[in-house]
């Protein structure tokens, strides 16, 4: 078997998903049936590459892309499995180890998960971990470069122009695949569908696509209208916060984080939903500083975060959300500095 531990919520993820797809089953003539997709979040990462460990056998392969570790997860904590003690128990069974991320890892984390690695690229510089995989494997294929254009401007560049705009052009193909995004972690489409696309046709739209950004696009403009009704705003140590708890998500973080920002102008936006997620968004780089202190990663602009167990299960019961407990890890994160503005 063929094990595919792909970030799911966001174009990289399914781009480096279906290139990886792509160069296995179009190139290296692997046997489809044999490909098991798991997608992972931050959230469940570590719970979902144990369950592999668990299962695999000598001689399967695990691909592993668009997912960074912490020091944090390096040991075993409530409900999450150490990334290491998985790690070894799939290179004991002598299984291949392929890893591609371009998320900030810290050195230590790197020298204890490198020696258990088969193939271990990470490289923060680079735009996108589909980039990667590209370059690697397929860096003459039309179809594997399209995708790694698409992911390239979706995971960073198109992000940091709305930004500085203050507007999204949706009529561009890199915004209409943000909304086929949508429709995937909505559950509106398979996953399995849209790679299985991805991989074949590469980043083109048909008509059936383009119909289903226009749906996502309609109900998320009829979220976006109640979502500042909570949000809170404050100023702290000359910076400004916004902590926003979503009710009933209408659309995924990233855009909620764009439609806080824009009417706002805050430095560091937070989103807590109801499953217990934490999203951080920050044009001045603080993102990751705060997800850190939460258990969670990600990028210095772009991260996210549970909340702890306690939170979650009040959450939960009552509906409660730890609005003081994420005030007060920003006043310590704004207090701190260290911003990042690339």
């Amino acid at each position: 078997m063929i094990h595919l531990l792909y970030h799911w919520i966001d174009i990289d993820g399914l781009a480096s998903a279906a290139v990886v797809e792509r160069f296995l089953i179009y190139h290296e003539k692997a046997d489809p049936a044999t490909l098991n997709l798991v997608p992972v979040n931050y959230n469940d990462f570590r719970r979902k590459l144990a369950k592999v460990a668990g299962k695999a056998i000598p001689s399967d392969r695990v691909w592993i892309v668009d997912m960074n570790v912490d020091k944090e997860w390096l040991v075993s904590r409530l409900f999450n499995p150490s990334v290491l003690a998985s790690l070894k128990k799939m290179a004991k069974k002598q299984c291949e180890i392929v890893w591609f991320d371009h998320h900030l890892w810290t050195d230590d984390v790197i020298s204890k998960v490198r020696p258990l690695v088969s193939f271990f690229q990470i490289n923060s510089g680079a735009p996108s971990a589909c980039h990667l995989i590209k370059e690697k494997f397929l860096p003459d294929d039309e179809v594997a470069r399209g995708l790694s254009a698409l992911a390239d401007e979706t995971d960073r560049f198109m992000w940091l122009r709305a930004q500085e705009e203050k507007k999204i052009d949706w009529s561009q193909l890199h915004w209409q695949w943000y909304l086929i995004s949508e429709s995937v972690t909505k559950k509106l489409v398979s996953q399995q569908r849209i790679i299985d696309r991805m991989a074949e046709a590469g980043a083109s739209l048909d008509s059936t696509l383009q119909d289903m950004a226009l749906k996502v696009k309609a109900r998320n403009d009829e979220g976006l209208s109640r979502v500042l009704q909570k949000t809170e705003v404050r100023d702290i140590s000359g910076l400004k916060a916004s902590v926003t708890p979503v009710y009933s998500p209408s659309c995924k973080a990233s855009l909620l984080g764009l439609h806080v920002y824009f009417n706002t102008n805050a430095d560091l936006c937070v989103m807590l939903f109801p499953n217990g997620v934490i999203s951080i968004r920050s044009a001045k780089g603080l993102a990751r500083n705060l997800a850190l202190k939460l258990g969670g990663g990600g990028h210095q602009k772009a991260a996210g975060a549970q909340m702890p167990f306690l939170n979650r299960l009040f959450l939960r019961l009552f509906r409660v959300y730890p609005m003081n407990m994420i005030w007060k890890l920003i006043q310590e994160t704004l207090s701190e500095g260290n911003l990042h503005t690339s």
